[in-house]
């Protein structure tokens, strides 16, 4: 959960429900991963409470690629998992980019990374310098 500033309210509440390695139903249209490199897909419900606007200095939620980060199974954070090409997911069913208050929303976020096993970390800008993890 991301708190307001006086720590009284939920105004975002984040919940992963799989990680997905290397998933095998891809669109038509999927970019293939390079050699070596894995497709890390999250699936997340997010929900943002009413006074979202109010009671953060954001106005709206962000969970972008940008806010992950892999660490492998030999201890070696990633900085950079962006997915190059297309995703596997439809843009569909991809998480919006920008949530607004009173919202709730599902969807996936599709990372790269060199890991099929390690932890998935969350770190978004809004709970600097705090964040989550999950293992994976």
């Amino acid at each position: 959960m991301i708190m307001n500033e006086s720590g009284t309210t939920a105004t975002v509440t984040i919940l992963i429900t799989q990680i997905e390695i290397d998933p095998q139903n891809c669109g038509p249209y999927t970019t293939p991963m390079a050699e070596g490199m894995h497709r890390v897909v999250a699936h997340m419900s997010v929900t943002t409470d009413p006074t979202l606007a109010t009671n953060s200095i954001y106005p709206t939620f962000q969970p972008t690629p940008y806010y992950f980060n892999i660490v492998g199974s030999d201890g070696i954070t990633e900085n950079s998992n962006m997915l190059d090409g297309s995703p596997c997911y439809d843009w569909s069913e991809q998480l919006g980019a920008d949530i607004g208050p009173a919202q709730s929303v599902q969807g996936v976020v599709e990372l790269q990374s060199r890991y099929a096993t390690g932890i998935l970390m969350f770190r978004p800008i809004e709970v600097d310098p705090g964040g989550w993890e999950w293992a994976f």
